[in-house]
């Protein structure tokens, strides 16, 4: 076997953009899918001292590390600090010698610029601007700018964010990579939906959306068309998960919390909070169908949660809905903004299509990963 490929993973574990610590838990997970042969060495770039510990107990990956400095031998020490003082640099390098560093926002100094793999997920500001502050607009310009004008390889996570990216900062020289992420489900030593459900009251059929509570996430539209049923007589109950905190709008979970009661559809909403992601997928498995209503995705988490599920999903007709969804028939799309569309919806039939292998699509998450590290491995740091 030849020298594994080392790649140096950066991760910090975050509830405000869970999504971005499941990316790479998702990844770490794919990778595992693959021949021994084929499996990386990772090293673990991260604040958190136990990062490695964590990951391996998620996720059983053999050849995780943390990134820092290597065990030099005495000799290899004292020639060392002899050669800096000479030279002002190092004869042995302290770190690790890596192929390729991901996910990056921005570029860092610790390694050569042709091996930092920027990661942009998506342009939410640029198409739902009232959702961001000034500063914060400015700040995603500046980071995508660098991006445009430093980055020798992009990873987008849809062709849809590779669109974006061409269409707002043209002419950039980097290589250009679509990886499709996927997630990884542990089906087994899950609770019993018993216990789920008796633990957060539930005692009837429900749809559900696990969703952040940010305000794109719109769920404003689905309280809406839960009204709207109700006003004809058609009672449905809408189970939400999700932290319940938006940074950048700290009263939207109250408002929502506050259209409940002047819509008058306290007993068909359950709020559940962040939950155990054990708990979430015991959920989704009984659910009659997922509901994804967001204004705008980069590459939707729950999508390929429920996906991992073979559930039933109701999705915003977004463009990159549409392109994640392409090969999975277990669906179907509302005007994003129609309440009245999403209630039809809710009372459509919901028929469950033939069990699809979703490690399929995990595994080639997986190596697609690896296509583009071999890529980067293979190109010279000038």
């Amino acid at each position: 076997m030849g020298k594994r490929i080392s790649i140096v993973i950066n991760y910090e574990y975050n509830e405000n953009w869970i999504g971005g610590s499941y990316y790479v838990q998702n990844l770490i997970h794919a990778l595992q899918l693959l021949d021994d042969t084929e499996k990386p060495l990772l090293y673990i770039h991260s604040l958190n001292t136990k990062a490695v510990a964590e990951l391996q107990q998620l996720s059983g990956y053999p050849y995780l590390l943390p990134y820092g400095n290597l065990q030099l031998s005495t000799l290899k020490n004292q020639l060392n600090l002899w050669y800096k003082k000479l030279f002002g640099k190092y004869c042995f390098s302290i770190f690790p010698e890596v192929q390729m560093v991901f996910p990056v926002m921005m570029a860092a100094n610790d390694f050569p610029i042709q091996k930092q793999v920027f990661w942009i997920p998506d342009f939410q500001e640029k198409h739902l601007p009232q959702f961001f502050s000034k500063e914060e607009q400015a700040s995603r310009n500046n980071v995508y700018r660098e991006a445009k004008e430093v980055a020798h390889n992009i990873v987008f996570s849809s062709k849809d964010a590779q669109k974006d990216f061409n269409t707002f900062y043209p002419g950039a020289k980097a290589t250009q990579f679509v990886l499709n992420f996927a997630s990884y489900h542990a089906n087994m030593g899950l609770p019993t939906k018993e216990s789920v459900f008796q633990k957060f009251g539930i005692n009837e059929s429900y749809f559900l959306c696990s969703n952040q509570f940010w305000a794109h996430k719109n769920h404003i539209v689905v309280l809406q068309a839960v009204a709207l049923l109700k006003a004809k007589g058609k009672l449905v109950t809408v189970v939400f998960t999700g932290k319940e905190h938006d940074y950048r709008n700290p009263d939207y979970f109250t408002g929502l919390q506050a259209a409940v009661k002047e819509l008058h559809i306290e007993d068909q909403v359950r709020f559940l909070g962040f939950i155990q992601r054990e708990e979430q997928i015991v959920l989704m498995q009984q659910a009659k169908a997922i509901i994804q209503p967001s204004l705008f995705e980069g590459w939707s988490t729950v999508i390929e949660d429920a996906m991992a599920q073979n559930a039933y999903i109701i999705a915003a007709d977004l463009s990159v809905n549409k392109e994640q969804l392409h090969d999975y028939s277990n669906h179907r799309f509302f005007e994003r903004t129609s309440a009245q569309a999403l209630a039809d919806s809710l009372m459509a039939e919901c028929p469950q299509a033939p069990t699809i292998d979703y490690s399929l699509r995990l595994r080639k998450f997986g190596q697609s990963f690896m296509d583009i590290a071999k890529i980067v491995a293979k190109q010279p740091q000038s």
